[in-house]
C-alpha cells in the first residue's frame, strides 16, 4: 500500500522518537512513530 501524505505537524514524543501527524487522502489523518533525528553541534 502507498500512500501519499502531507505532514501538518511533528511533535517530540522523546528523546529517540518523535511523533508526525499527516493526512493523506486514502486515510485522512494519520499520526506515525518514527525515530528522532540527531542535532549536529554548530561549528564555529
Amino acid at each position: 500500500m502507498n500512500l501519499h501524505l502531507v505532514a501538518l505537524r511533528t511533535t517530540k514524543y522523546s528523546d529517540t522518537q518523535t511523533i508526525l501527524t499527516a493526512y493523506s487522502r486514502e486515510l485522512g489523518r494519520v499520526s506515525l512513530a518514527m525515530p528522532a533525528g540527531r542535532v549536529s553541534p554548530q561549528r564555529e
